[in-house]
């Protein structure tokens, strides 16, 4: 529930500031890690 929270959240944002999210959810595409959030 909260994960899935978590990802809505992350998306919404992720739609707001393509270029940064896209950038770095890219970097951090081969770990799998949703980290990048915090960073």
């Amino acid at each position: 529930m909260i994960l899935t929270t978590i990802l809505l959240m992350w998306s919404i944002t992720g739609i707001l500031t393509t270029q940064h999210t896209y950038h770095i959810a890219r970097h951090n595409e081969d770990s799998q890690s949703f980290v990048f959030v915090s960073e």
